[in-house]
Formats: C-alpha cells, sequence, structure tokens
C-alpha cells in the first residue's frame, strides 16, 4: 500500500529481438560454428520499444519508489535519473541500508528498489540496454504534467556519472533481519575447518568434437561437463555447514550468475583479467596470484569491518576474472546455479547443486527429492524411472531445464 506522498512503480527494462527465440536458436546458434550471442534488436522498456515513454505522477507525489527489473535474455541495463540521486533500498529481495547512487548496472535477472525524490518536475531517466558493440539508447519521463519539449542524450552511456558495470558488493550492505541471523559474514573465520568449497571453471568449448557429435553445436562447460550433464549427475554437498563457492571465468565475456532456492553472501570478486582463484591447495604455484590477493584482502575487510557481505541471487562476473559466494545449505533438494543469459544456459552454462540432508534428517524423514511419488512399478526399465525420476525437486528443475533448452532448440527441430 502506497503512503501519502509515496507512489510506487515498476519498470521492466530488456533487451528484444524480432525473431522467436526458437527460430533464433536454430538458425544462429545450435549448430557447428553457431553464435552463443544472437544479435539484438532492439531494447524494451516496460514491454513498449518506444522512446521517450511517460509515467504519470500524481500532483501531491513528493517521492517515487521505482522497482526495477532486468527481465531481457542477455543485455546488462544500465539506468540513470538526471541531476538526482536514486538511494537503493533492496536488491533482489534483500532490504539493504540506504544507499544512493547516480546511475545503475542491473544484470540479466538483476532487481532493484530506489526511492527517488519527485519535486522537480519532469524527470528525465536514461536508459542503455548493453549489446556486443556499445549500448541502445533510449529516455523516458516521470511527470506530474505533459512535459514539453523533446529528450536528447548526445553523449555515450559510458559518460553518464557514476557509471560503473561491476557489482557494489562492499556499499550493499542488508539490513538485519528479524532474527539477526543474516548480520555476519557467513563462515567468519578465514580458515574455517567447518566450511566446505566448490570450485567452478566455466569455459566456452570450441573445438570439442566430442561435444559437437552429441549435442550438434559448440558448448559451454563448467569443469569439463555442461548443465545437461549435471542434471544427471549434480554436485553434493552437506547441509548445515558453510558452502563457499568460486567461480572462476576462462573466458573473456562478463557472465550474470544466478543462484535457485538461495541467496548468497558475495565475499570477493574480481575485476576484469584478475584471473582465476585457486584455494586450498588447488594450485602447485608458490605464488600468490592477483586473483588470490584480493580474495584475501576481500575477507580481512570483512572481518575487521564487521560489515555484512552484499547478499542476493543474481551477480555479474567479469571475462578473466572470479567470484567467490558462500550460502548456508538448509535446503535439502537440487539447485540450478547458472548463466542468467538465456541464450548460455541453453548451451550448458551452469550446474545443478545437490544439498543432501543432515543425517538425523535422513533418518527422521526422507527429503522430497528423495520421496517417490508412486509406487514401485512392476518391471526394472519402470523401476529405473521411477528412481530418476522420483523426486518432485529433480522433476521440477527438469521441467524448468526442458523449458530453457530442449524445448527451445532440439524440440523444435523434431516439430519442423
Amino acid at each position: 500500500m502506497e503512503q501519502e506522498g509515496i507512489q510506487e512503480e515498476y519498470v521492466t527494462l530488456s533487451d528484444w529481438y524480432e525473431d522467436w527465440n526458437l527460430d533464433v536458436a536454430r538458425d544462429k546458434m545450435m549448430f557447428p560454428g553457431g553464435t552463443t550471442d544472437p544479435h539484438m534488436d532492439g531494447s524494451l522498456i516496460n514491454g513498449y520499444e518506444d522512446d521517450q515513454l511517460e509515467i504519470k505522477i500524481k500532483p501531491d507525489t513528493k517521492a517515487v519508489v521505482l522497482r526495477l527489473v532486468n527481465s531481457g535474455m542477455a543485455g546488462t541495463q544500465i539506468i540513470h535519473a538526471e541531476g538526482k540521486h536514486m538511494v537503493v533500498i533492496e536488491t533482489d529481495g534483500i532490504l539493504v541500508k540506504p544507499y544512493a547512487v547516480e546511475t545503475l548496472s542491473l544484470a540479466v535477472g538483476q532487481r532493484y528498489t530506489v526511492i527517488i525524490d519527485i519535486s522537480d518536475d519532469p524527470i528525465k531517466l536514461i536508459n542503455g540496454c548493453n549489446k556486443m558493440m556499445g549500448y541502445i539508447t533510449k529516455m523516458f519521463w516521470m511527470a506530474k504534467s505533459q512535459p514539453t519539449g523533446e529528450l536528447r542524450f548526445d553523449r555515450n552511456i559510458k559518460d553518464l556519472p557514476g557509471f560503473y558495470r561491476g557489482e557494489l558488493y562492499k556499499e550493499l550492505e542488508p539490513l538485519p533481519s528479524a532474527d539477526g541471523n543474516n548480520i555476519k559474514i557467513l563462515g567468519d573465520r578465514e580458515n574455517n575447518e567447518d566450511m566446505q568449497r566448490i570450485t567452478l571453471d566455466y569455459v566456452y568449448a570450441r573445438d570439442d568434437d566430442d561435444v559437437r557429435q552429441k549435442y550438434g553445436t559448440e558448448m559451454y562447460k563448467v569443469n569439463g561437463k555442461t548443465i545437461q550433464d549435471y542434471m544427471e549427475s549434480p554436485i553434493e554437498v552437506e547441509s548445515g555447514k558453510t558452502l563457499e563457492i568460486v567461480i572462476n571465468a576462462l573466458d573473456h565475456m562478463r557472465h550474470p550468475w544466478h543462484m535457485h532456492g538461495h541467496q548468497f553472501q558475495v565475499i570477493s570478486l574480481g575485476e576484469k583479467r584478475d584471473g582465476t582463484l585457486r584455494l586450498g591447495g588447488e594450485d602447485e604455484e608458490t605464488t600468490v596470484s592477483d586473483a588470490e590477493k584480493k580474495y584475501h584482502e576481500d575477507l580481512q575487510y570483512w572481518i575487521k569491518s564487521g560489515k555484512t557481505p552484499m547478499t542476493r541471487d543474481s551477480i555479474n562476473i567479469e571475462g578473466g576474472s572470479f567470484a567467490v559466494l558462500r550460502i548456508e545449505p538448509n535446503r535439502p533438494g537440487d539447485w540450478l546455479l547458472h548463466c542468467h543469459v538465456e541464450w548460455h544456459v541453453a548451451k550448458g552454462l551452469g550446474v545443478v547443486i545437490r544439498e543432501l540432508p543432515k543425517p538425523s534428517q535422513q533418518s527422521q524423514q526422507q527429503p522430497q527429492w528423495q520421496q517417490s511419488n508412486e509406487p514401485s512399478s512392476q518391471t526394472n526399465s519402470n523401476e529405473t524411472m521411477t528412481k530418476d525420476f522420483s523426486t518432485s525437486k529433480v522433476k521440477v528443475l527438469s521441467i524448468y531445464f526442458l523449458i530453457m533448452s530442449i524445448l527451445d532448440v532440439i524440440l523444435y527441430w523434431i516439430i519442423i
């Protein structure tokens, strides 16, 4: 419910393609030499391709609560309110201490809530949708009365004040939750023996004949496997034991990573070309890399400052760099961790993490993902099928993935 003098508005920002996504996948992606990033034809604001849209503001409004969503397929979105600061109060459903920015960057799938003072009328907002070479630029109004004149923006999006495509992971600090459990860094000691860690290295396998033979095109691989492989053989982790996830980008592109079922703390985040992060004897080299230095500097920052790392479920990771995320596995089941560029997840960029229940939980009650929805079948083949698809969690993930990739690619070929 809106308070007096406060108006709430939703703004979705998206890239746009003239062709149906199945046609894009068939004609531009899913064949040997096919692209990973089809050409985008435009951008949308609240579903409209038009430039100079207007959001009508009530006469007595003093401030606008703007809920921003990047609902696109691939492009990072930039938003700027000319002559105004936007006060960030929420990231991906997590309330944060108010933080003022001039320009905000949204990775695919990210959500922000900002407050903008509307005492001036009208307010010009500038939007840039990132494509392979530059930005698609549009402008729109927030106005109490009919705006006059034409919106113009003759500069480069990168010249906007406060422009930054990275993540404000040290600035956007979560507000304490009701139980206060979120106000410390997970695994708060640097050498926490109770913490488990997985390292994920991803790259586009351009010259892999086995992949081309299996999928008919090149695919992304994470630790040598595609997300399709992880659907059959998930990465298993323990419940109730802090999990540190190291993600290393071995290619040059920026990728937005998203996790299902959890909101993670962003412990450390490399800049472009900081290199891969190797910890805990993963690398025999004795010299300390830039990535390792950055990781330990960030850990010390959290410990000494007492601040809580930014917490959310989607984050941009620069090419040739790394990210370190931490979660508290407390939801036994299978959860996707994947690139949120829909073209990339269709080409294999992601993993499935299976949270195993604690022994005490397992003895008391089988988790949902292990429970069979139907009695055992009479034949061995049916028993195998029941075993493979017995859990409702796996079924949900399977349906999700089928929608995103198989229906978008393989079934389309069969249909036509």
